[in-house]
């Protein structure tokens, strides 16, 4: 009988486990004595809400990290707004610093003889930083003269850039080194703008020193930390949370929430108890987990209390070692045995269960629904949908025959098909699922989590045996280069290279208008699955809560989650949370 069915749903079991726990959480958290205070002298009624995060803050705005896990990277757009959003109801891109975003058609945006993309922001009138200094474009040119200082990886905007200019102070103007599909679209996340007032002098002691440290020790990154979004900060406690205020100033017209507390949470399970207890009013993507995101969503399904989005993260899929010395099943670097081993995976069952019941987020496209360019990958892996007999039969083909044991050998030499599937801690269902489907048609399959120790040496994580379940873009993939000794093992964990694939991610990056976005798109993606670079298997869930008495996500197809490595470069689920609004 196959162990598959009651792998997937012990996973369902803790989730069942954790509910039951977490509806004996304690009462609501008291307000905070100051809260009390305000709302006794106050006339009106104040209207606040809180949200709960597990992100470890240790800073504000680029000195405080990049990782979207714990939920608080993805509330960017609450306090700090870029050149450009998307718009309501609909994820196209549309100004908000920038006036409008530039374009071919416009001449804002033009390729230049020498081969350089020349593009030109026209800056909203009236815009200020939260002390009420006006923005300027000379702010966005300091920005850049600041970000040459500091590392970059090689994707950043910045290091595509050949230079800036500020004709005046409501035009910004960026020289790109070639054309840049993304080159208009910048974000909060892809080109975080900085005051020069505040930050002019920590910037000349970096440019003096090259230490970092001569820019991050100032308060700005803490405590003072200003910008140009609806809500400023009040109150910046590192490990404990955070107090936003309304910007009078805000030049979309002020909040209708005068005040946002920002509460950290070491663990997602305390996190869901405080939210079952009704001390937290909202949580972002990625901070919760689904062991707690399911109880949550099934605990307010049947009280009422709120509702639980459920939004496509980064994907999830088996990536193969491709550095021969290292794959210990040379058959697994042939991509036709690649395929096969898709035909064995049911993918929707896998999500429906490692996903929390959301079998709708198995991946059969490389890109997500979200993404402007999905029509164009749209279904294009449902031709290796689940079909154990076609996974035997492409096999069979190329040499693998099952014995009377039902193990597949080897037809020249007999052996056995071995692999074994590494993944990361707490994954260990996953795991299984996985090397039960394999079992299935033959394979005989060692499972193995990564211990902490293997997880902080990236030379160990590279040198997987056969299989690596990894979050990854795919597309990021093709376009990056092999992980080595000599890169510090940055780049492609499992070493895969390929120079045609290379050549076509550089097409995509340099298309700029949508037809031509279209086809370098459908060329990769054509070009991914023909190879079969990875096995993808489901888009991870990622849970956002927002209690009854809060309208936040109303818009909530108009906005982008924060993925991994992928999407939300502009236009998150928080771009309009100056419109957000409680009862």
């Amino acid at each position: 009988m196959s162990r598959g069915p009651a792998r997937l749903s012990g996973l369902m079991v803790k989730a069942v486990a954790i509910l039951m726990v977490c509806a004996c959480a304690g009462p609501a958290a008291a307000p905070r004595p100051q809260e009390a205070a305000d709302a006794q002298s106050s006339p009106s009624r104040t209207k606040s809400l809180t949200v709960g995060v597990t992100s470890a803050l240790s800073a504000m705005g680029i000195a405080g990290g990049s990782s979207v896990i714990g939920g608080w990277i993805p509330m960017t757009e609450m306090h700090t707004d870029g050149l450009v959003t998307s718009d309501i109801n609909v994820r196209q891109p549309i100004g908000r610093l920038a006036e409008r975003v530039p374009s071919l058609d416009d001449g804002s945006m033009s390729l230049l003889t020498d081969g350089r993309m020349r593009v030109a922001f026209t800056l909203r009138k009236g815009v200020t930083w939260h002390d009420g200094t006006p923005f300027t474009a000379q702010d966005l040119v300091f920005t850049y003269q600041l970000g040459t200082n500091l590392p970059k990886g090689e994707s950043d905007p910045i290091t595509l850039m050949s230079s800036v200019e500020a004709p005046d102070p409501s035009t910004f103007v960026i020289y790109y080194k070639q054309a840049y599909r993304l080159g208009a679209l910048l974000g909060p996340l892809m080109y975080w703008p900085l005051p020069e007032h505040l930050l002019g002098s920590g910037y000349a002691a970096l440019a003096t020193s090259k230490n970092q440290d001569d820019l991050f020790r100032d308060p700005y990154w803490t405590s003072g930390y200003v910008n140009t979004g609806a809500f400023r900060l009040t109150r910046f406690e590192p490990g404990v949370g955070m107090d936003f205020q309304a910007y009078d100033g805000y030049f979309l017209g002020r909040p209708k929430i005068d005040a946002i507390h920002i509460k950290i949470f070491n663990d997602d399970s305390v996190l869901l108890s405080s939210i079952l207890g009704g001390a937290v009013d909202l949580t972002p993507e990625l901070a919760l987990r689904q062991s707690a995101g399911v109880p949550l969503r099934d605990a307010w399904k049947s009280n009422g209390e709120g509702t639980v989005y459920v939004s496509d993260n980064a994907m999830r899929l088996l990536s193969p070692q491709m550095r021969p010395p290292i794959q210990i099943e040379p058959a697994v670097l042939d991509p036709r045995v690649r395929t096969a081993l898709l035909h064995a995976l049911d993918i929707e069952a896998l999500s429906d269960a490692v996903n929390g019941g959301n079998p709708q987020l198995a991946a059969w496209s490389l890109l997500s629904k979200a993404d402007p360019l999905y029509q164009v990958t749209k279904d294009t892996l449902r031709p290796f949908n689940y079909n154990p007999d076609r996974a035997k039969a492409l096999l069979g083909e190329v040499g693998w025959t099952p014995g009377t044991d039902g193990a597949l050998r080897n037809e020249t030499d007999g052996r056995l098909f071995r692999t074994v599937i590494w993944a990361s801690l707490g994954t260990d269902e996953e795991i299984g699922a996985y090397a039960d489907y394999w079992r299935k048609i033959g394979l005989q399959v060692e499972e193995h989590a990564i211990t902490a120790v293997e997880s902080r040496d990236n030379s160990v994580r590279a040198q997987f045996p056969s299989w690596d379940i990894a979050s990854v873009d795919a597309f990021s993939t093709m376009a990056n280069r092999a992980s080595s000794a000599e890169t510090r093992w940055i780049g492609n964990r499992n070493g895969y290279e390929d120079p045609q694939a290379r050549r076509l991610s550089a097409a995509f990056q340099t298309s700029l208008t949508q037809n031509e976005r279209a086809q370098a798109m459908r060329a990769l993606n054509e070009f991914f699955i023909s190879q079969m670079v990875a096995l993808p298997t489901f888009y991870q869930a990622a849970w956002i809560a927002e209690r009854k008495r809060i309208k936040a996500f109303g818009d909530f197809d108009g906005g982008w989650g924060a993925h991994i490595g992928v999407n939300g470069y502009w236009g998150s689920y928080y771009r309009d949370a100056y419109l957000w609004d409680s009862e």
